[in-house]
């Protein structure tokens, strides 16, 4: 069977919270195709019922720094509105800040959200920030000056990020992804890594290196390790060794199991507060669904360092 993606329960569950004001809205009006101007709708109608006082803000208008500057002026909840690319960015802002973020998924995949039972259903996840709620302390993995809060890559998910085209990704999402995916497949290729976790390094053939904080690999409920909880303290470095179509197949039947830790294709590593990655080859980064400037993984971890509005009783999601 299928594994049942829950919020982390690794920690106490807490009682449930009320919205904290004022409310700040940042909207990516390119996630979701078209599905932006209904979900803020939502929000000003749920704003209004509740007596809450909210500033919205669409990303294509708002200044660089509006999430910053939305914190300086008061705001206690950033509501984000988009995909795993924009509630990261956006989060960067509030890490380790006395604010609550609220996670409106209108992306691609939506890993964040999904690995926290957060609703995919953008209006029912709007609906879930005005009703009662609970905060889920969740790690945070920092890059120079950014901050990613589900996966940083190197390998063959890289690479199909770096190759996407963006206008087919906005039209054709999943399907457009599944496409670059097959074709990194049939080529087949594998990299020699040089990889360093908490200060021991060991050189490594594989076709991905993945640093996974959440479960989810996005594809329906596959899960790249059922041991992956964004509140334990901890990363999980997934090395992938599995190259052409045989040997993905056999790493997603277990996936699909629920099983992925028994496939000869994976192999796990824990880290407790620091990742660096290296290959010869400068493979492309990516981290939370976007591509970054650089050829290196550099990852502190960071606990606990953000505040993440989640429905008030785990369920599946």
């Amino acid at each position: 069977m299928n594994p049942i993606l829950q919020a982390p329960s690794s920690q106490a569950i807490p009682p449930p919270h009320r919205l904290r004001t004022p409310v700040f809205a940042l909207i990516n009006p390119k996630s979701g195709a078209g599905l932006a101007l209904g979900v803020e709708r939502r929000l000003v109608q749920q704003a209004s019922d509740h007596q809450v006082d909210l500033i919205v803000q669409r990303t294509d208008s708002a200044k660089r720094d509006a999430v910053a500057s939305a914190i300086e002026a008061g705001a206690k909840t950033i509501v984000v509105v988009g995909g795993d690319g924009t509630i990261s960015k956006a989060a960067s802002h509030v890490a380790k800040k006395n604010v609550d973020v609220g996670i409106v998924p209108t992306g691609t995949a939506n890993l964040i959200a999904k690995s926290l039972a957060i609703p995919e259903d953008p209006m029912a996840a709007v609906d879930g920030l005005f009703g009662r709620h609970r905060i889920a302390k969740i790690d945070g993995m920092v890059q120079n000056e950014n901050i990613a809060f589900s996966h940083v890559s190197m390998g063959t998910y890289s690479r199909i990020a770096q190759r996407e085209n963006c206008t087919t990704k906005r039209y054709f999402g999943k399907f457009a992804y599944l496409l670059c995916a097959l074709r990194e497949v049939v080529i087949g290729r594998d990299w020699a890594f040089e990889i360093s976790i908490d200060g021991q390094t060991q050189r490594r053939r594989a076709s991905l290196i993945m640093v996974a904080n959440v479960r989810p690999l996005g594809i329906g409920e596959l899960v790249w390790g059922e041991h992956i909880d964004p509140s334990d303290g901890a990363l999980d470095v997934c090395l992938v060794r599995a190259k052409g179509l045989r040997r993905h197949a056999s790493l997603f039947y277990h996936a699909w199991r629920g099983n992925t830790a028994a496939s000869d294709e994976i192999e796990y590593f824990r880290a407790k507060s620091t990742i660096q990655v290296h290959s010869i080859a400068g493979l492309p980064v990516r981290a939370d669904g976007e591509v970054l400037n650089q050829t290196m993984i550099d990852i502190r971890l960071r606990r606990a360092v953000l505040s993440v509005i989640v429905p008030s009783t785990p369920t599946g999601n």
